[in-house]
C-alpha cells in the first residue's frame, strides 16, 4: 500500500459502526418496500402489453422518458417475485457504491488501496441519503428512482470511462448505454449532463495539445453526441408536449423571477435540517486528507479558498436548477432535487479536505475526534433505525392487508364502491394516500395496477 502505512482498515475503525447501521437501516427499508402511485400505472400498462407497449403509450401521452421507462417496465414483469423490490433497492445501492468508489479512486490514484476508497464511497452514500430532500421519492419509490438516482449512477459511470485512459470495446459499450440512458430517463438531468460535457468538450479543443492524460476528445465527443440524440427523442416526443401543457405557462420574467424564489426556498427553508448530517458525516474527510498528494493543489488561504468554493458551488446549485423551475415554474420535488443533494455532499468533502490538508492536529487529539464521530455517527443512524423499524413494519402490515383485502374483493366478483381507512405513516418510505374522489388520479392508479372492477375511495375524514 505504498507509503501510506497509516491507511489500513482497522485505522478506520471509527466508520464501521455507522456504515453497518446503515446497511441494516437500509436492508429494513428495502424488506418494507412497497409499490405506489405512479408504479401501479406502469405496472398496469406492463400487465397489458408489455414493457414496450407501457413506454410506446407513455412516450405518445404523458412523457418520453424511453429509456428509464423501457427498462423500468421490463423489470416489473418481475413484480411477484417476493423479493423483487428487495434486490431492486440493493441492485441501486451497489450501482451507486460501485460508480463512486470508481471516482473516488481514479482521484486518489495509487495512494489508497481500494478497500479504503471503497469504505469512504460507502461513507459519502450515507451523506446523499440523509442530505435527499426526499429520502422517499429519491431513494424508494421505484418508477423515480428509475428517473433520477439511476440518471445520477449513470453519469458517475460515464465520468469514470471518460477519465479512463482505456479506449476499448467494453468502454465504448459503457458511454453508448449511459449517454442514451442519460438522455432517456430525465429531461432535467440530461441537460445538467449536456452542458457539463459541452464545457469540458470546449476545454479540450481550447487545450487539446496538452497530454493531461484525463479524457480523451473522441470519447468526449460521442458522450455528447449520443446524449443529445437521446435527449431529442425524449423532448420531442407527444407526451413530453402533452405534459408540458398541464404545467404553468408563464413568460420569461416570470420564470426567472420563480427561479430565484425557488433558488431562497431551497437554500433558507429547505436545506438547513440537511446541514447537521452532511457536516457529520463529511467530517472523517478531514482525516484522510493528508494522506491523499492528489490533493495538494488545496494550498490557497482559508479565506480565499473559502469564498471561491462557495461561489462555485452556490453558482453550480443555481445553474442546475434551472431546467426543473424554468418548466415547473416553482422548486423541483424532492426526487429531482438529488442532484443538488449531491452537489452539497461534494462541496462539504472539499471543505473538510482543506481543512485536513491545513490545520495540524496530533494523534492524540485525532482518536478523540474519531471516538467523538463514532458516537455521533452511530446514535444517529441507530435513532433512525428504531424510528423506521417501528413506523414502516406497521405502515407494511396494514398495506399488505389492504391489498390482500382489495383481491378478496376482486375475487368475489364485488361491485361496489369500496371504502378504505388511511394508511399509517409509511417513514422513509414513499407513499401517497387515496382520496375520498373514486377519481382522484391515485385511486384509479391503485385500481388499474391491481386489476380491480369496482371503486375505491378513502374514508371521509371526522
Amino acid at each position: 500500500m505504498n507509503n501510506n502505512q497509516g491507511l489500513s482498515l482497522k485505522k478506520h475503525w471509527y466508520l464501521f459502526p455507522a456504515i453497518i447501521l446503515f446497511l441494516l437501516l437500509y436492508l429494513l427499508l428495502s424488506v418494507n418496500n412497497r409499490l405506489a402511485a405512479d408504479d401501479f400505472y406502469y405496472l398496469a400498462l406492463t400487465q397489458k402489453g408489455g414493457a414496450l407497449y407501457a413506454m410506446k403509450y407513455q412516450y405518445r401521452f404523458f412523457c418520453g422518458r424511453w429509456f428509464a421507462h423501457t427498462l423500468a417496465c421490463w423489470f416489473l414483469n418481475f413484480v411477484a417475485a417476493k423479493y423483487f423490490l428487495l434486490l431492486f433497492q440493493w441492485t441501486t445501492l451497489t450501482a451507486l457504491l460501485t460508480a463512486l468508489g470508481l471516482c473516488f479512486k481514479k482521484i486518489a490514484g495509487s495512494y489508497l488501496s481500494t478497500s479504503i476508497v471503497f469504505i469512504y464511497a460507502g461513507l459519502f452514500c450515507i451523506s446523499f441519503f440523509f442530505a435527499s430532500y426526499s429520502i422517499a421519492q429519491t431513494w424508494f419509490w421505484y418508477i423515480a428512482v428509475w428517473t433520477y438516482l439511476w440518471s445520477i449512477i449513470a453519469a458517475l459511470f460515464l465520468v469514470n470511462e471518460l477519465l479512463s485512459q482505456r479506449f476499448n470495446f467494453p468502454g465504448v459499450l459503457v458511454i453508448l448505454f449511459t449517454s442514451a440512458f442519460i438522455g432517456g430517463a430525465g429531461e432535467s438531468y440530461a441537460l445538467i449532463v449536456l452542458l457539463l460535457l459541452f464545457v469540458y468538450l470546449l476545454y479540450k479543443a481550447a487545450y487539446k495539445k496538452q497530454k493531461d492524460g484525463k479524457l480523451s476528445f473522441v470519447k468526449l465527443f460521442l458522450s455528447a453526441l449520443i446524449l443529445v440524440i437521446s435527449f431529442y427523442m425524449t423532448y420531442s416526443s407527444p407526451g413530453t408536449s402533452n405534459r408540458e401543457g398541464l404545467l404553468p405557462q408563464t413568460n420569461i420574467l416570470e420564470k426567472i423571477i420563480l427561479h430565484n424564489k425557488a433558488c431562497g426556498i431551497l437554500f433558507l427553508k429547505l436545506s438547513p435540517a440537511k446541514l447537521p448530517f452532511l457536516l457529520l458525516f463529511s467530517f472523517p474527510w478531514f482525516f484522510i486528507a493528508g494522506h491523499i498528494p492528489s490533493f495538494n493543489w488545496i494550498n490557497q488561504t482559508a479565506a480565499k479558498f473559502f469564498i471561491k468554493t462557495t461561489c462555485i458551488f452556490l453558482f453550480a446549485v443555481y445553474l442546475f436548477l434551472i431546467p426543473t423551475s424554468y418548466a415547473l415554474s416553482d422548486i423541483a420535488p424532492g426526487r429531482a432535487l438529488s442532484i443538488v443533494s449531491l452537489l452539497f455532499c461534494c462541496y462539504f468533502v472539499v471543505l473538510f479536505v482543506y481543512a485536513g490538508k491545513n490545520i495540524q492536529t496530533t494523534t492524540r487529539q485525532q482518536q478523540r475526534l474519531k471516538i467523538v464521530f463514532a458516537l455521533a455517527s452511530a446514535t444517529t443512524v441507530a435513532y433512525q433505525l428504531n424510528a423506521q423499524y417501528t413506523t414502516t413494519n406497521t405502515y407494511v402490515k396494514a398495506y399488505d392487508e389492504r391489498v390482500k383485502q382489495l383481491q378478496d374483493l376482486q375475487a368475489s366478483r364485488n361491485k361496489n364502491t369500496i371504502q378504505l381507512k388511511p394508511l399509517p405513516s409509511s417513514g422513509l418510505l414513499y407513499w401517497e394516500e387515496l382520496k375520498e374522489d373514486t377519481t382522484f388520479y391515485v385511486n384509479q392508479q391503485l385500481k388499474m395496477g391491481l386489476g380491480l372492477d369496482y371503486q375505491i375511495t378513502s374514508i371521509k375524514k371526522d
